[in-house]
Protein backbone atom coordinates (compact mmCIF):
# COMPACT_ATOMS: atom_id res chain seq x y z
CA UNK A 1 0.00 0.00 0.00
CA UNK A 2 1.18 3.45 -1.35
CA UNK A 3 2.45 5.40 2.16
CA UNK A 4 0.05 8.28 2.67
CA UNK A 5 0.61 11.96 2.14
CA UNK A 6 0.44 13.89 4.94
CA UNK A 7 0.11 17.38 5.38
CA UNK A 8 0.67 19.47 8.88
CA UNK A 9 -0.90 22.82 9.57
CA UNK A 10 0.42 24.51 12.29
CA UNK A 11 1.36 28.37 13.03
CA UNK A 12 3.33 27.72 15.91
CA UNK A 13 7.44 26.44 14.59
CA UNK A 14 8.48 24.75 17.07
CA UNK A 15 4.98 23.02 17.33
CA UNK A 16 4.87 21.86 13.93
CA UNK A 17 8.95 20.94 13.92
CA UNK A 18 7.53 18.67 16.71
CA UNK A 19 4.35 16.81 14.62
CA UNK A 20 6.57 16.95 11.76
CA UNK A 21 10.01 15.05 13.46
CA UNK A 22 6.98 12.65 15.07
CA UNK A 23 5.74 11.57 12.02
CA UNK A 24 9.39 11.04 10.78
CA UNK A 25 9.80 8.74 13.81
CA UNK A 26 6.54 6.54 13.22
CA UNK A 27 8.21 6.09 9.57
CA UNK A 28 6.10 8.82 7.61
CA UNK A 29 8.46 10.81 4.64
CA UNK A 30 5.53 12.31 2.44
CA UNK A 31 5.34 15.64 5.01
CA UNK A 32 3.73 18.81 3.51
CA UNK A 33 3.35 21.47 5.88
CA UNK A 34 2.05 24.53 6.43
CA UNK A 35 1.56 27.50 8.64
CA UNK A 36 -2.23 28.57 7.70
CA UNK A 37 -4.74 27.44 5.23
CA UNK A 38 -4.23 29.39 2.63
CA UNK A 39 -0.69 28.22 2.69
CA UNK A 40 -2.20 24.71 3.07
CA UNK A 41 -3.98 25.06 -0.28
CA UNK A 42 -1.18 26.08 -2.47
CA UNK A 43 0.67 22.93 -0.91
CA UNK A 44 -2.08 21.02 -2.09
CA UNK A 45 -2.01 22.52 -5.57
CA UNK A 46 1.77 21.82 -5.92
CA UNK A 47 1.49 18.32 -4.57
CA UNK A 48 -1.97 16.78 -4.73
CA UNK A 49 -4.14 15.57 -2.36
CA UNK A 50 -3.33 14.62 0.81
CA UNK A 51 -4.46 11.60 2.44
CA UNK A 52 -4.03 12.65 6.28
CA UNK A 53 -4.42 16.87 7.37
CA UNK A 54 -2.94 17.63 10.85
CA UNK A 55 -5.15 20.38 11.37
CA UNK A 56 -4.99 23.82 13.97
CA UNK A 57 -7.94 25.07 14.02
CA UNK A 58 -6.65 28.82 15.46
CA UNK A 59 -4.59 29.92 12.42
CA UNK A 60 -3.82 33.74 11.23
CA UNK A 61 -5.21 33.81 7.84
CA UNK A 62 -7.42 30.85 6.92
CA UNK A 63 -8.50 29.05 10.02
CA UNK A 64 -8.59 25.45 10.46
CA UNK A 65 -12.74 25.50 9.67
CA UNK A 66 -11.98 27.59 6.71
CA UNK A 67 -9.48 25.37 5.14
CA UNK A 68 -11.58 22.52 5.65
CA UNK A 69 -14.65 23.51 4.07
CA UNK A 70 -12.34 24.74 0.90
CA UNK A 71 -10.39 21.44 0.59
CA UNK A 72 -13.35 19.26 0.92
CA UNK A 73 -15.13 21.29 -1.61
CA UNK A 74 -12.14 20.82 -4.22
CA UNK A 75 -11.81 17.62 -2.86
CA UNK A 76 -8.27 18.08 -1.84
CA UNK A 77 -8.41 16.30 2.07
CA UNK A 78 -9.12 12.57 2.49
CA UNK A 79 -9.15 12.53 5.88
CA UNK A 80 -8.35 14.99 9.03
CA UNK A 81 -6.69 14.82 12.72
CA UNK A 82 -7.51 17.96 15.00
CA UNK A 83 -4.56 19.39 16.55
CA UNK A 84 -5.70 22.19 18.83
CA UNK A 85 -6.89 23.37 22.65
CA UNK A 86 -10.62 25.01 21.68
CA UNK A 87 -13.25 23.32 24.14
CA UNK A 88 -14.42 19.89 23.28
CA UNK A 89 -17.80 20.83 21.74
CA UNK A 90 -15.84 23.10 19.23
CA UNK A 91 -13.88 20.08 18.80
CA UNK A 92 -17.08 18.22 18.33
CA UNK A 93 -18.71 20.51 16.24
CA UNK A 94 -15.63 21.05 13.72
CA UNK A 95 -15.48 17.44 13.50
CA UNK A 96 -18.54 17.02 12.43
CA UNK A 97 -18.48 19.97 9.64
CA UNK A 98 -15.56 17.73 8.09
CA UNK A 99 -17.91 14.57 8.26
CA UNK A 100 -20.70 16.16 6.79
CA UNK A 101 -18.40 17.50 3.96
CA UNK A 102 -17.08 14.05 3.35
CA UNK A 103 -13.54 14.15 5.00
CA UNK A 104 -13.19 10.90 7.07
CA UNK A 105 -12.56 11.94 10.44
CA UNK A 106 -9.49 9.87 12.95
CA UNK A 107 -9.98 12.23 15.89
CA UNK A 108 -8.64 14.95 18.29
CA UNK A 109 -4.98 15.18 18.91
CA UNK A 110 -5.17 18.08 21.39
CA UNK A 111 -2.33 20.14 22.73
CA UNK A 112 0.64 19.10 23.62
CA UNK A 113 1.75 16.14 21.36
CA UNK A 114 0.97 12.83 22.89
CA UNK A 115 3.07 10.42 20.22
CA UNK A 116 1.24 7.58 21.18
CA UNK A 117 -2.04 9.39 20.59
CA UNK A 118 -0.76 10.71 17.24
CA UNK A 119 0.15 7.12 16.36
CA UNK A 120 -3.40 5.38 17.69
CA UNK A 121 -5.13 8.38 15.03
CA UNK A 122 -3.45 7.45 12.52
CA UNK A 123 -3.69 3.52 12.44
CA UNK A 124 -7.68 4.43 12.05
CA UNK A 125 -7.02 6.19 8.60
CA UNK A 126 -4.76 2.95 7.39
CA UNK A 127 -7.10 0.38 9.26
CA UNK A 128 -10.17 2.27 7.47
CA UNK A 129 -8.59 2.65 4.42
CA UNK A 130 -7.30 -1.47 3.98
CA UNK A 131 -8.84 -3.78 1.91
CA UNK A 132 -9.97 -6.57 4.32
CA UNK A 133 -12.58 -8.88 3.23
CA UNK A 134 -15.41 -7.73 4.61
CA UNK A 135 -14.42 -3.93 3.08
CA UNK A 136 -17.08 -4.03 -0.26
CA UNK A 137 -16.40 -1.21 -2.75
CA UNK A 138 -18.07 2.50 -2.40
CA UNK A 139 -19.81 3.82 -4.83
CA UNK A 140 -17.41 4.64 -7.44
CA UNK A 141 -19.19 3.68 -10.93
CA UNK A 142 -22.69 4.70 -12.34
CA UNK A 143 -25.29 3.19 -10.11
CA UNK A 144 -26.77 -0.51 -11.21
CA UNK A 145 -29.79 -1.07 -13.28
CA UNK A 146 -33.06 -2.35 -12.36
CA UNK A 147 -32.44 -5.06 -15.33
CA UNK A 148 -28.74 -5.39 -12.97
CA UNK A 149 -30.84 -5.78 -10.30
CA UNK A 150 -33.24 -8.26 -11.25
CA UNK A 151 -30.59 -10.40 -12.82
CA UNK A 152 -28.83 -10.60 -10.19
CA UNK A 153 -31.58 -11.30 -7.15
CA UNK A 154 -32.34 -14.19 -10.09
CA UNK A 155 -29.24 -15.73 -9.95
CA UNK A 156 -28.99 -15.11 -6.19
CA UNK A 157 -25.94 -12.23 -6.28
CA UNK A 158 -26.95 -10.73 -3.55
CA UNK A 159 -25.50 -12.28 -0.04
CA UNK A 160 -25.87 -11.86 3.74
CA UNK A 161 -22.53 -10.51 5.37
CA UNK A 162 -22.15 -10.88 9.44
CA UNK A 163 -21.03 -8.64 11.81
CA UNK A 164 -21.21 -9.80 15.10
CA UNK A 165 -22.12 -7.97 18.33
CA UNK A 166 -20.73 -8.94 21.33
CA UNK A 167 -21.43 -8.67 25.55
CA UNK A 168 -19.21 -5.68 26.47
CA UNK A 169 -18.43 -7.40 29.56
CA UNK A 170 -17.16 -10.51 28.81
CA UNK A 171 -16.72 -10.00 24.88
CA UNK A 172 -18.93 -13.27 24.11
CA UNK A 173 -20.21 -13.19 20.56
CA UNK A 174 -24.15 -11.86 20.95
CA UNK A 175 -25.33 -12.30 17.51
CA UNK A 176 -24.73 -10.48 14.41
CA UNK A 177 -26.09 -8.09 11.96
CA UNK A 178 -27.00 -8.73 8.81
CA UNK A 179 -25.63 -7.06 5.74
CA UNK A 180 -26.31 -6.70 2.56
CA UNK A 181 -23.50 -7.59 -0.19
CA UNK A 182 -23.99 -8.19 -4.07
CA UNK A 183 -21.39 -10.06 -5.42
CA UNK A 184 -21.27 -8.73 -8.92
CA UNK A 185 -20.03 -10.51 -12.18
CA UNK A 186 -17.96 -7.55 -13.44
CA UNK A 187 -17.73 -5.13 -10.27
CA UNK A 188 -17.01 -7.26 -7.77
CA UNK A 189 -18.26 -7.45 -4.05
CA UNK A 190 -20.47 -4.27 -3.55
CA UNK A 191 -21.62 -2.57 -0.56
CA UNK A 192 -24.90 -1.40 -0.17
CA UNK A 193 -23.85 2.68 -0.49
CA UNK A 194 -23.50 1.09 -4.48
CA UNK A 195 -26.63 -0.65 -5.01
CA UNK A 196 -29.26 0.38 -2.09
CA UNK A 197 -30.74 3.29 -3.64
CA UNK A 198 -31.04 1.53 -7.07
CA UNK A 199 -32.54 -1.62 -5.60
CA UNK A 200 -35.29 0.80 -3.61
CA UNK A 201 -35.82 3.15 -6.84
CA UNK A 202 -36.68 -0.56 -8.84
CA UNK A 203 -38.66 -1.14 -5.90
CA UNK A 204 -37.06 -4.81 -5.24
CA UNK A 205 -35.86 -3.55 -1.97
CA UNK A 206 -38.61 -6.11 -0.39
CA UNK A 207 -37.12 -9.32 -2.78
CA UNK A 208 -33.85 -8.44 -1.38
CA UNK A 209 -34.93 -7.95 2.34
CA UNK A 210 -36.68 -11.69 1.97
CA UNK A 211 -33.24 -12.97 0.06
CA UNK A 212 -31.06 -12.23 2.72
CA UNK A 213 -33.59 -13.07 5.75
CA UNK A 214 -33.68 -16.75 3.75
CA UNK A 215 -30.03 -17.09 3.92
CA UNK A 216 -29.28 -16.31 7.00
CA UNK A 217 -31.50 -18.15 8.38
CA UNK A 218 -30.88 -21.39 6.66
CA UNK A 219 -26.98 -20.98 7.49
CA UNK A 220 -27.89 -20.03 10.97
CA UNK A 221 -29.78 -23.06 11.85
CA UNK A 222 -27.48 -25.29 9.17
CA UNK A 223 -24.46 -24.76 11.15
CA UNK A 224 -24.31 -21.71 13.66
CA UNK A 225 -24.14 -23.09 17.67
CA UNK A 226 -27.21 -22.14 19.42
CA UNK A 227 -26.45 -19.81 22.46
CA UNK A 228 -23.75 -18.50 20.67
CA UNK A 229 -24.65 -16.86 16.98
CA UNK A 230 -27.86 -18.07 16.22
CA UNK A 231 -29.39 -14.29 16.98
CA UNK A 232 -29.83 -12.27 13.89
CA UNK A 233 -30.65 -8.59 13.21
CA UNK A 234 -32.23 -7.80 9.69
CA UNK A 235 -32.67 -4.64 8.67
CA UNK A 236 -35.90 -3.11 7.65
CA UNK A 237 -37.04 0.26 6.61
CA UNK A 238 -39.68 1.95 7.62
CA UNK A 239 -41.70 1.78 4.48
CA UNK A 240 -41.57 -2.16 4.79
CA UNK A 241 -43.65 -2.51 7.78
CA UNK A 242 -46.91 -1.43 6.07
CA UNK A 243 -46.15 -4.17 3.78
CA UNK A 244 -48.68 -7.92 5.12
CA UNK A 245 -46.02 -9.97 3.54
CA UNK A 246 -43.54 -9.01 5.44
CA UNK A 247 -44.92 -10.83 8.35
CA UNK A 248 -45.97 -14.02 6.07
CA UNK A 249 -42.40 -14.00 4.75
CA UNK A 250 -40.82 -13.88 8.21
CA UNK A 251 -42.90 -16.29 9.87
CA UNK A 252 -42.63 -18.30 6.93
CA UNK A 253 -38.75 -18.55 6.96
CA UNK A 254 -38.61 -18.87 10.53
CA UNK A 255 -40.82 -22.02 10.40
CA UNK A 256 -38.99 -23.61 7.42
CA UNK A 257 -35.61 -23.04 9.67
CA UNK A 258 -36.94 -24.02 12.73
CA UNK A 259 -35.40 -21.00 14.42
CA UNK A 260 -37.35 -19.82 17.33
CA UNK A 261 -38.83 -16.30 17.10
CA UNK A 262 -36.43 -15.01 19.70
CA UNK A 263 -33.31 -15.43 17.54
CA UNK A 264 -34.33 -12.68 15.36
CA UNK A 265 -34.46 -8.67 15.49
CA UNK A 266 -35.75 -6.79 13.48
CA UNK A 267 -33.77 -3.09 13.28
CA UNK A 268 -35.92 -0.60 12.01
CA UNK A 269 -33.65 1.70 9.84
CA UNK A 270 -34.37 5.60 10.23
CA UNK A 271 -34.28 7.05 6.87
CA UNK A 272 -36.90 8.84 6.68
CA UNK A 273 -39.88 10.12 8.86
CA UNK A 274 -42.68 7.09 9.89
CA UNK A 275 -46.00 7.06 9.20
CA UNK A 276 -47.81 5.78 12.18
CA UNK A 277 -50.54 3.78 10.39
CA UNK A 278 -52.28 1.04 11.47
CA UNK A 279 -50.55 -1.38 9.34
CA UNK A 280 -47.27 -0.15 10.16
CA UNK A 281 -48.18 -0.65 13.92
CA UNK A 282 -49.84 -4.09 13.70
CA UNK A 283 -46.61 -5.43 11.89
CA UNK A 284 -44.75 -4.11 15.00
CA UNK A 285 -47.25 -5.45 17.72
CA UNK A 286 -46.92 -9.06 15.50
CA UNK A 287 -43.66 -9.53 15.34
CA UNK A 288 -43.41 -8.61 19.61
CA UNK A 289 -46.01 -11.07 20.02
CA UNK A 290 -44.55 -13.39 17.57
CA UNK A 291 -40.83 -12.91 20.12
CA UNK A 292 -38.87 -10.96 18.11
CA UNK A 293 -37.30 -7.85 19.15
CA UNK A 294 -37.62 -4.70 17.90
CA UNK A 295 -35.00 -2.61 17.42
CA UNK A 296 -34.82 1.14 16.44
CA UNK A 297 -31.25 1.38 14.61
CA UNK A 298 -28.98 4.73 15.24
CA UNK A 299 -31.05 6.12 17.76
CA UNK A 300 -30.66 9.72 18.50
CA UNK A 301 -30.04 10.58 15.12
CA UNK A 302 -32.83 10.12 12.75
CA UNK A 303 -36.88 11.16 12.84
CA UNK A 304 -38.21 11.85 16.43
CA UNK A 305 -36.67 8.58 18.16
CA UNK A 306 -38.15 9.58 21.63
CA UNK A 307 -41.75 10.19 20.10
CA UNK A 308 -40.88 6.69 18.72
CA UNK A 309 -39.69 4.86 22.15
CA UNK A 310 -43.21 6.47 23.82
CA UNK A 311 -45.51 5.23 20.63
CA UNK A 312 -44.20 2.51 19.42
CA UNK A 313 -43.09 -1.09 20.98
CA UNK A 314 -39.48 -1.02 20.29
CA UNK A 315 -38.02 -2.78 22.62
CA UNK A 316 -33.90 -2.70 21.88
CA UNK A 317 -32.27 0.65 20.68
CA UNK A 318 -29.06 1.12 18.79
CA UNK A 319 -26.78 4.24 19.86
CA UNK A 320 -25.55 5.47 17.05
CA UNK A 321 -22.01 5.17 15.93
CA UNK A 322 -21.45 9.23 15.95
CA UNK A 323 -21.61 9.45 19.21
CA UNK A 324 -19.62 6.36 20.17
CA UNK A 325 -17.04 7.99 18.03
CA UNK A 326 -16.08 10.83 20.08
CA UNK A 327 -15.46 8.32 23.58
CA UNK A 328 -13.81 8.36 25.50
CA UNK A 329 -13.40 12.44 26.52
CA UNK A 330 -16.19 14.14 24.78
CA UNK A 331 -18.27 15.37 27.65
CA UNK A 332 -21.44 15.25 25.54
CA UNK A 333 -21.35 12.21 23.77
CA UNK A 334 -20.31 10.36 27.02
CA UNK A 335 -23.44 12.47 28.89
CA UNK A 336 -26.11 11.99 25.98
CA UNK A 337 -24.88 8.06 26.08
CA UNK A 338 -24.88 7.98 30.07
CA UNK A 339 -29.04 9.63 29.78
CA UNK A 340 -30.09 7.28 26.95
CA UNK A 341 -28.78 3.70 28.77
CA UNK A 342 -30.38 5.31 31.79
CA UNK A 343 -33.70 5.73 30.14
CA UNK A 344 -33.42 2.08 28.24
CA UNK A 345 -33.10 1.14 31.58
CA UNK A 346 -36.36 2.51 33.10
CA UNK A 347 -38.17 1.43 30.43
CA UNK A 348 -37.00 -1.87 30.08
CA UNK A 349 -35.52 -1.63 26.64
CA UNK A 350 -31.97 -3.27 25.67
CA UNK A 351 -29.20 -0.87 24.17
CA UNK A 352 -26.28 -2.07 21.66
CA UNK A 353 -23.57 0.48 20.92
CA UNK A 354 -22.71 0.90 17.76
CA UNK A 355 -19.16 1.78 15.80
CA UNK A 356 -16.60 0.43 18.81
CA UNK A 357 -13.46 0.74 17.29
CA UNK A 358 -11.13 1.14 19.49
CA UNK A 359 -10.28 -0.48 23.31
CA UNK A 360 -11.01 2.87 24.78
CA UNK A 361 -14.32 3.06 23.59
CA UNK A 362 -15.43 -0.36 24.69
CA UNK A 363 -13.87 0.40 27.98
CA UNK A 364 -15.69 3.63 28.33
CA UNK A 365 -18.93 1.56 27.71
CA UNK A 366 -18.03 -0.75 29.76
CA UNK A 367 -17.44 2.29 32.99
CA UNK A 368 -21.07 3.54 31.64
CA UNK A 369 -22.49 -0.60 31.84
CA UNK A 370 -23.74 -0.62 28.48
CA UNK A 371 -24.18 -5.04 27.88
CA UNK A 372 -24.21 -5.02 24.58
CA UNK A 373 -21.52 -3.61 21.44
CA UNK A 374 -20.61 -3.58 18.05
CA UNK A 375 -17.70 -2.42 16.11
CA UNK A 376 -14.61 -2.99 14.28
CA UNK A 377 -12.84 -3.07 17.02
CA UNK A 378 -14.44 -6.39 17.81
CA UNK A 379 -15.11 -8.36 14.61
CA UNK A 380 -15.75 -6.24 10.79
CA UNK A 381 -17.98 -8.05 8.66
CA UNK A 382 -17.18 -11.09 6.94
CA UNK A 383 -18.92 -14.00 4.62
CA UNK A 384 -20.84 -16.81 5.49
CA UNK A 385 -17.61 -19.04 5.66
CA UNK A 386 -15.91 -16.72 7.37
CA UNK A 387 -18.59 -16.42 10.14
CA UNK A 388 -19.20 -19.84 11.10
CA UNK A 389 -15.35 -20.14 11.47
CA UNK A 390 -15.05 -17.19 14.04
CA UNK A 391 -17.71 -18.51 15.77
CA UNK A 392 -15.82 -21.24 16.79
CA UNK A 393 -12.83 -19.03 17.70
CA UNK A 394 -13.82 -15.79 18.65
CA UNK A 395 -10.86 -13.46 18.37
CA UNK A 396 -10.80 -9.94 18.92
CA UNK A 397 -9.94 -8.12 15.78
CA UNK A 398 -7.48 -5.82 17.15
CA UNK A 399 -6.22 -7.38 20.92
Amino acid sequence: MKQPAVLVIEDHPVQRLVIVRALEMLGYTRVLQAQEGSQALEQLALHGVADIVICDVRTPGMDGTQFLRESSQRNLVKSVILSSDVPSDLTAAILHMASLSGIQVLGDLGKPLNLGRLESLLRRYESDSSTAPGNAQTPAEDPPSADEIRVGLDRGEFIPYYQPKFDVRTLQPAGAEVLARWIHPERGLLSPGCFIEAVKDCNELDRMTWALADQAMAQTARSVPMGRGASLALNVETCQLGNAQLMTHLMGALQLHALPATALTIEVTETGPLSVQASTLETLVRLRLLGCTVSIDDFGTGFSSMERLCNLPFNQLKIDASFVSRLPGDARSESVIAATLSLAERLGINVVAEGIETADRRNALLDMRCALGQGFWYARPMSGDEYESWLFNPMVANT
